[in-house]
């Protein structure tokens, strides 16, 4: 939901607080963390106004701030959140926007599963380890907590994106060619159509005792019968869920996949391979219609099917991504000014000198 996937370090909480904590004599302000830093509308925002801010975000969520910049970046992304904040309430108001918060919790349950189940048997199970009612209370209160969050940061998003559409139906906002080109040319290869296999598999399931060991033998009666498809019919008429077809991509933000990929990646049609483990995974169920299924991991013996090597993007295959891109840049850069966004880099200190310094 979030823009930006930001990571933090244990010495990024003692900077936070030195924006707070340190004084300063020699003529200096006696208290730095009254500086300001940034306003939005008639809101001011301090030094100590933006180290609260950091101190109260979920851990994944706060920001490694090891430089001036990505300290300015950090406070941009906030104030950016902050107008998109701003903007839904409005929308909302004037009963222009509806998001459920049951899409948030839907989201985040995707996301966070182990956050959900249920309460009283999780009451029970804590209760059992000595962590005790009051403590797993404590973790249903975080976890509404983080609903209302992703539910805030969601209508933030739809907020952004109505505008959008917005401006461009009014032609309040363009993309010209010129633009298109440049943009294209700036970052045509982070544009990437990833890597894709389609195959066919036997699959046993780790919650089979003997897993490995049977994936192990089906490659054998395949090595000695040298046709896949016979051996899968075999295997298919002893359970079907033993054999599957399925289209996969090499995408690297999926890291639970890099070991299945390294063994698959820059294989040919054709080809049989494994075993080869594949982590739990949601594919797009035969029922069609947009539903998933879960897949529980699986030792596989995979016969390639059909391979697409990674490729730059084309220009045209690229002018979607361009655009949505581009006109989030534009019609932010709108509302900044709109809400009365501005950002005082000088009053922005440099982590690395307040470390120093202390």
């Amino acid at each position: 939901m979030n823009r930006y996937r930001w990571f933090m370090r244990g010495a990024v909480l003692g900077t936070c607080v030195a924006l707070s904590a340190v004084s300063v004599g020699c003529g200096l302000i006696a208290d730095p963390s009254r500086m300001k830093i940034a306003k939005i509308g008639d809101r001011i925002i301090t030094r100590g106004d933006f180290a609260n801010v950091l101190r109260t975000m979920p851990e994944d969520e706060r920001p490694l701030i090891e430089t001036k910049g990505d300290f300015v970046q950090a406070v941009k992304a906030y104030l950016d959140e902050q107008v998109k904040t701003e903007l839904a309430a409005v929308l909302e108001g004037a009963g222009k926007l509806d998001v459920p918060r049951k899409e948030a919790e839907a989201m985040l349950r995707a996301a966070r599963p182990e956050l959900f189940g249920d309460a009283a048997a999780r009451i029970s199970e804590a209760v059992s380890e000595d962590l005790g009612e009051d403590m797993v209370l404590a973790m249903e209160a975080e976890r509404e907590a983080l609903i209302d969050l992703w539910h805030l940061k969601l209508l933030g998003n739809r907020a952004l994106a109505q505008r959008m559409r917005d401006s461009v139906e009014n032609s309040r906002v363009s993309i010209s060619d010129e633009e298109f080109e440049s943009e294209y040319k700036l970052r045509k290869y982070e544009l990437k159509v990833f890597e894709r296999i389609q195959f066919m598999a036997l699959r046993f399931p780790t919650f089979l005792e003997d897993a490995e060991a049977r994936a192990a033998e089906a490659r054998r009666r395949v090595d000695e019968n040298g046709n896949f498809f016979a051996v899968a019919g075999a295997y298919k008429e002893e359970n079907p869920q033993f054999v599957i077809e399925s289209d996969f991509e090499n995408n690297p933000a999926a890291t639970k996949f890099a070991g299945f990929w390294q063994s698959v990646s820059g294989c040919e049609k054709g080809d049989v391979i494994g075993p080869v483990f594949l982590p739990a995974s949601e594919r797009v169920a035969a029922s069609g219609r947009g539903s998933t299924e879960s897949m529980p991991a699986a030792f596989l013996v995979l016969k390639v099917l059909e391979h697409w090597p990674e490729r730059v993007r084309t220009f045209e295959e690229a002018k979607p991504i361009l655009a949505t891109d581009i006109l989030v840049r534009k019609v932010m850069a709108q509302l900044r000014e709109e809400y009365g966004v501005e950002v005082y880099e000088d009053n922005i200190p440099d982590p690395q000198f307040l470390e120093q310094a202390l």
